[in-house]
């Protein structure tokens, strides 16, 4: 997930990179068939990719997007970082009603939150205005942890 202007540019430069490379195919005088349609069907893949993330960005800032779904943490802080900038607020703007400097939330940012506390985070979405609702499924009795050993004597 693309979560900042410079993330954008550097994915639309990559974006560019693949689509030359699928125009470079074209010319390709690989003599398998088969070869140079799994290379372009990989090129084609990529592009495609990165076409989505970058559609999903657009649509964050238009505010088109008003729900993102997750099925991990590492999804969930993704998002967080997203609704900074679906909201309209600047890295220095959130640090300023973080009472941080610009460059700790582009750290945080930058690293996926990791190593920020679940009350930075809390705070984050409280000044977002960031709901959360969702489940956890539980595992059954054969996913649940291995039982501890016991040793005798």
């Amino acid at each position: 997930m693309i979560i900042n202007d410079r993330e954008y540019r550097i994915t639309e430069r990559a974006l560019r990179g693949f689509e030359d490379a699928i125009s470079a195919q074209e010319a390709n005088d690989e003599p398998d068939p088969s070869f140079r349609a799994a290379m372009r069907a990989g090129l084609e893949g990529q592009a495609e990719s990165l076409r989505r993330e970058l559609e999903e960005y657009t649509r964050l800032q238009t505010h088109e997007t008003q729900r993102l779904t997750f099925t991990s943490l590492q999804e969930l802080v993704e998002g967080i970082a997203a609704a900074r900038k679906a909201a309209g607020l600047t890295q220095t703007e959130l640090g300023e009603r973080l009472g941080v400097d610009q460059q700790q939330v582009q750290r945080d940012e930058a690293r996926r939150f990791r190593g920020a506390s679940h009350e930075r985070l809390q705070q984050i979405m409280e000044i977002l205005g960031i709901e959360v609702q969702g489940s956890i499924t539980l595992p059954g009795k054969s996913k649940s942890a291995a039982p501890v050993p016991s040793f005798h004597r």
